[in-house]
């Protein structure tokens, strides 16, 4: 499998890097994991057929990991599509579904068929493909109750099994240990390098992962870097290209 990593920015927009979004390319499926802007500008650049792609992937529905799906839909509608396409969402599906109607991308007269499921559902259709679910949106708790609001809360790290190895990629993320607990140490990890304090980080740095560091860096975890160098750790970059 390779992970075309289209998008490794933080939430506050940058000029030099794109919002959050992977690009999984298998023998299995082609799948885009998160999908912030300009994911439809990036992923045009690769020049793909149409059908080319099998299914999306929404961690949570911050802007900056999901904001670019309504062109992503635009843009493989303009093109053409005819081959099914699979979105999996954390929460809401219904509500996403009527929002496209807003955005004039009426579900019927896409010359493809949109099927729209709950991100728990994902293993049924791409079974290599498992996730957890995290806390990050836990810090809405008492707005969303005090507001009686509809969201869920839901946010997910995914872990991907190639051939003879795995890779997770934890999304936004603020309890890293929580997660390794569910996961074990993936042979290859992209994390959210800004959320969690540098006390989490730092075991991972002494794995014997291999580890991405995304979504921007913490001043903490910084400033360590500058004093130590790990031979298993690198920064992520638009673009970016991994084999595993």
């Amino acid at each position: 499998m390779i992970i075309n990593i289209l998008g490794s920015g933080s939430g506050l927009p940058d000029p030099t890097r794109n919002h959050s979004c992977l690009l999984l390319q298998g023998t299995k499926a082609n799948l885009l994991l998160d999908c912030g802007e300009p994911a439809a500008r990036t992923y045009a650049g690769y020049n793909f057929h149409p059908d080319h792609l099998d299914g999306i992937v929404i961690t949570h529905f911050h802007p900056d990991h999901a904001a670019g799906i309504y062109m992503m839909i635009q843009l493989l509608h303009i093109s053409k599509r005819k081959k099914e396409l699979y979105i999996f969402l954390p929460e809401r599906e219904k509500d996403f579904l009527r929002s496209l109607e807003m955005f004039y991308l009426f579900p019927k007269k896409l010359p493809f068929n949109l099927i729209i499921k709950n991100i728990n559902q994902v293993s049924e259709k791409f079974e290599f493909v498992q996730v957890f679910e995290n806390d990050h949106l836990k810090q809405y708790s008492k707005f969303v109750q005090e507001h009686n609001l509809p969201n869920s809360l839901k946010s997910y790290s995914i872990l991907l099994q190639g051939n003879e190895q795995k890779l997770l990629y934890t999304s936004d993320i603020s309890n890293i240990p929580r997660l390794i607990s569910q996961t074990g140490y993936a042979d290859i990890i992209i994390v959210d390098a800004l959320h969690p304090p540098a006390s989490q980080l730092l075991p991972l740095l002494e794995s014997d992962s291999t580890i991405i560091l995304t979504h921007g860096i913490g001043s903490e975890l910084e400033n360590h870097l500058k004093t130590r160098i790990y031979q298993n750790v690198m920064k992520a970059d638009d673009y970016q290209e991994i084999i595993f």
